[in-house]
């Protein structure tokens, strides 16, 4: 035997004021608003300006009684650690243009791609240059002259 389980809903009850006089005075229950329990698929990201930022950390840093802080990062729907977040993205001057999030670009930044060529560039010097010794080394072993395999010479 299955029974199903149904939560109680929350009522209030109300006076009911529609009579004159006043003697009797009936209650009626009336069921509170309960909220809408539908997940969404995907939830949103907040995003927040940087000028909304800038207003937060403004009023917080002149907070000087206690709880004051407290007090703005509930009536803001805000965490503390979201405030650090802020505070060192300040310091450090991406307040206004924090650093992206996501996957890696397929395409390289231009920068890589610079530096790329020039190793590329200096892999075939170092060809060449080690053609070129291999080349002295043959001669010289023609023409018979001694050749010192130590750098130091």
């Amino acid at each position: 035997m299955t029974t199903s389980r149904m939560t109680p809903t929350p009522w209030v009850e109300m006076p009911d004021n529609t009579e004159s006089d006043g003697a009797s005075r009936r209650t009626n229950l009336i069921a509170m608003a309960t909220p809408d329990p539908e997940v969404l698929a995907k939830p949103s990201r907040r995003r927040f300006t940087a000028d909304y930022k800038s207003r937060i950390l403004g009023e917080i840093e002149a907070c000087t009684a206690s709880g004051q802080v407290g007090a703005i990062l509930r009536r803001e729907g805000l965490y503390s650690s979201l405030i650090a977040t802020w505070r060192r993205q300040r310091e450090i001057g991406n307040l206004m243009h924090p650093p992206r999030r996501g996957r890696v670009s397929k395409h390289p930044p231009p920068d890589v791609s610079a530096l790329q060529k020039e190793n590329n560039r200096l892999q075939r010097e170092l060809a060449r240059a080690e053609t070129i010794i291999d080349v002295l080394k043959k001669v010289s072993a023609l023409l018979e002259i001694p050749v010192s395999m130590d750098r130091n010479v």
